[in-house]
């Protein structure tokens, strides 16, 4: 049976004659359909409702072309895990891998207007703890808020969660039915604010912006229908309002 580490040659060795088939194809103009499978990665929420229609779109465009999406809100390693290309939401310090910077997001803060009718509003970050708090747990461990204090530096605030979940569409979801604040990523909570469901609080306190990028190994070329899918998504990944 075959090991990790050998699998991993094996997909390499692979990337790399096809990489070579398709220069030579290139270059005495025999370009061939593009065929063959792309692995992708994105997280949770993001993906699920931004990039994952874009991809059967693309699928439509190119039915030769097979794309294996996966889901995660953790970063995957593209080289350990043998993925073609992931999307990131934050700042990218791997110099190994080139970035095709797609947009922003922020982290907000947010509660129903049934809890904030009830409880009251917190005008000041130091106010949270006085308040129901929902917290997004990620893998499983609580972490302050982000947030930026009256003169604009940087502030962990540490708050005692009422109700912790390692789920980010939980924590939205009990916070949408009045159960506390909780303080998501803006795409996250972007159809509840528009509907009315969730409201923004503290706005003047939210940190700066997090880059949206599409990652891809810099020591692998990406060969071109991975190219394609990359164009694909940046073209219309951009045009969100949620990456303004």
């Amino acid at each position: 049976m075959p090991t990790d580490a050998g699998r991993r040659l094996a997909d390499q060795a692979l990337h790399l004659l096809t990489a070579y088939d398709e220069a030579i194809g290139d270059a005495t103009g025999a370009a061939k359909e593009l065929r063959g499978l792309v692995r992708c990665t994105a997280p949770l929420v993001f993906g699920r409702e931004h990039v994952a229609p874009l991809v059967a779109e693309f699928l439509d465009e190119f039915p030769a072309i097979s794309v294996d999406l996966h889901l995660a809100d953790r970063v995957l390693d593209l080289h350990e895990e043998s993925f073609d290309l992931a999307l990131r939401i934050g700042r990218v310090s791997d110099t190994s891998l080139i970035q095709r910077s797609l947009g922003h997001v922020r982290r907000v803060t947010v509660a129903s207007p049934g809890y904030l009718e009830a409880k009251g509003c917190p005008q000041v970050p130091d106010d949270l703890g006085s308040h129901d708090i929902v917290q997004h747990t990620g893998h499983g461990t609580s972490t302050p808020w982000l947030m930026t204090d009256a003169n604009g530096k940087s502030l962990l605030v540490n708050l005692t969660a009422r109700f912790a979940v390692n789920q980010a569409d939980a924590a939205i979801g009990a916070a949408r039915r009045g159960r506390g604040i909780v303080n998501a990523l803006s795409y996250q909570v972007d159809p509840d604010v528009r509907a009315g469901h969730l409201i923004r609080i503290l706005t003047q306190f939210e940190p700066e912006r997090l880059p949206v990028a599409l990652v891809w190994s810099a020591s692998r070329h990406p060969i071109r229908r991975v190219r394609a899918l990359i164009d694909f998504l940046a073209a219309g990944l951009r045009s969100l309002p949620v990456l303004g």
